[in-house]
């Protein structure tokens, strides 16, 4: 079975087309705190953020093109030619700011080569109620960031103090 499903849909009411990519993640049913494995998490916002780099214009975003042995992690800087990317889930705050808080990571990671988990969870518990509640979220995004930097390749763990 899939982790997430991925459509596209075009708005042509204008002259312009935008186009809208809507994942729907099935690994992470509501209920539960945290996945088990931080795999599928990882694929997601792999796909998202690649998805939403303006310099893949080639529409080949899909899932069978995300994996650790094909993807350095690299995205550009971003620009105005980005789109903003809607989350949501049931809850409003559990599943939704732990993905948002991993994706913004991640571009952390890429464009500055560090990260800092602490300001940027303070940054998102402060835009909404709900987020990022238990010790077990903020446990699944060090273990996020770790496997997605082993998975990446960018850095070595024996050299880096964590």
């Amino acid at each position: 079975m899939n982790e997430y499903w991925m459509s596209s849909m075009r708005n042509r009411f204008t002259n312009k087309s935008h186009v809208v990519n809507q994942y729907q993640f099935f690994s992470w049913k509501s209920g539960v705190v945290v996945p088990e494995s931080t795999k599928s998490l990882i694929t997601l916002t792999d796909a998202v953020l690649l998805a939403n780099n303006p310099k893949n214009n080639d529409n080949n975003n899909g899932p069978e093109n995300i994996n650790c042995s094909k993807y350095n992690g690299k995205f550009s800087s971003p620009s105005s030619s980005s789109s903003p990317i809607l989350v949501h889930c049931s809850g409003g705050g559990d599943r939704s700011s732990v993905f948002v808080s991993f994706a913004s990571l991640v571009r952390q990671l890429q464009l500055e080569e560090r990260v800092d988990v602490f300001q940027t969870a303070r940054y998102t518990k402060s835009q909404r109620q709900c987020m990022l509640q238990t010790i077990a979220q903020y446990d699944f995004l060090y273990r996020c960031l770790i496997d997605y930097m082993d998975c990446h390749h960018i850095c070595n763990n024996s050299d880096t103090q964590l």
